[in-house]
């Protein structure tokens, strides 16, 4: 619902209220509420907001066509990345920290704890959570077995 002491913008400028969002089926484990994308005139930009549940974690995956920038807002957890040798590096994310994860970087989230984990994140070059071309990779990754 918009706030009644808002105008209405007469410019380009779009304005949506995550209460106006559904999650998306985007990721199956993380929420994904879509406020910034193709359906709103940008097709360069695509902002979100995402939680991931206590003791929930997504699957590794990388992007083909989107770099990601995350800032977290709530809650804690483990994302998980892997250099171009498969080396994995863990990393503790809470609220207030940043991270930028460039295309063709394979990452996953991990909630260990017992509360929500938030985070607003931007993909560049697309328009749509599907155009970035995400990529499910199967684990254990890099392992010669």
């Amino acid at each position: 619902m918009r706030d009644p002491h808002q105008k209405e913008s007469t410019t380009p400028v779009h304005f949506t209220s995550i209460a106006e969002l559904e999650a998306a089926s985007y990721e199956t484990t993380m929420k994904h509420y879509f406020g910034v994308g193709d359906w709103c005139g940008s097709t360069d930009v695509n902002m979100h907001v995402a939680y991931l549940d206590p003791g929930e974690e997504t699957r590794a995956h990388f992007h083909i066509r989107a770099d990601i920038a995350l800032f977290v807002i709530e809650g804690e957890s483990t994302m998980l990345t892997w250099d171009q040798n498969f080396v994995q590096t863990e990393h503790h994310l809470k609220p207030g920290d940043f991270a930028f994860i460039p295309r063709g970087t394979i990452h996953k989230d991990i909630n260990n704890t017992d509360a929500r984990f938030g985070l607003v994140a931007a993909y560049n070059n697309v328009g749509t959570g599907p155009e970035s071309l995400k990529v499910y990779v199967e684990e254990p990754i890099g392992s010669t077995e």
